[in-house]
């Protein structure tokens, strides 16, 4: 089944599990906000891991007009393994990984580091929030991909899953605080709420080794 949108004026987008449609996306140029959710377990299968990938990273491209993109991490690691270009999104500045779900079996794991970088993370992308983030090698490994390539970036906000302890959520903030970052001035920093409230903790660039360490 062929899906095509067709909207000048369509300013928000929200596609969610429902890959096995082929999108045709154009003429999306007033995108503001974009949510995207793909994790079709049997459609991966079916098409071949590299095509599935390569399928998510051609539907990012269609929206690349958004300014603001939400995606869960399960949808963004398949850039990892995408043998086509990767999306440019010039206009994209803030950028949220949502519904890390961990101890949940997808067909696609692990964070791979992909062959290239977006333009958006040379040009455009101030602003990065990852959700529900854990002190796990998967959820690291993404943070420092971000704050090794983007020259941009002003901050990320990292919300710390709530299951962590105090003691692993220092640990978290560690390892971060030693990574080497793109961006002179981009702060990280980790917030994590408790019956309604919201913590803060926050490091600032000065208090890392610079990017050529």
């Amino acid at each position: 089944m062929v899906f095509k949108i067709r909207a000048p004026s369509l300013e928000y987008l929200s596609i969610s599990n429902c890959f096995k449609w082929q999108h045709i996306l154009n003429s999306l140029p007033s995108l503001l906000e974009v949510y995207i959710d793909l994790n079709d377990v049997y459609a991966a299968k079916e098409a071949g891991e590299i095509s599935y990938s390569n399928s998510i990273t051609k539907l990012v491209q269609d929206v690349q007009h958004a300014n603001s993109l939400n995606v869960t991490q399960n949808t963004i690691k398949y850039f990892g393994n995408a043998t086509t270009p990767l999306p440019k999104l010039t206009r994209l500045s803030k950028l949220a990984i949502k519904e890390l779900a961990h101890g949940r079996k997808f067909h696609h794991q692990n964070w791979t580091n992909p062959a290239g970088v977006p333009l958006c993370m040379l040009s455009s992308l101030g602003e990065i929030s990852i959700i529900n983030c854990q002190d796990c090698e998967d959820d690291l490994q993404l943070i420092k991909y971000f704050l090794q390539h983007g020259e941009v970036l002003e901050k990320i906000d990292v919300y710390v899953a709530n299951n962590l302890n105090t003691k692993a959520h220092l640990e978290m903030v560690k390892k971060i605080s030693v990574f080497c970052r793109l961006s002179p001035t981009c702060e990280v920093h980790f917030l994590k709420r408790n019956s309604g409230s919201c913590k803060k903790h926050m490091i600032r660039s000065l208090d890392v080794i610079p990017f050529d360490c």
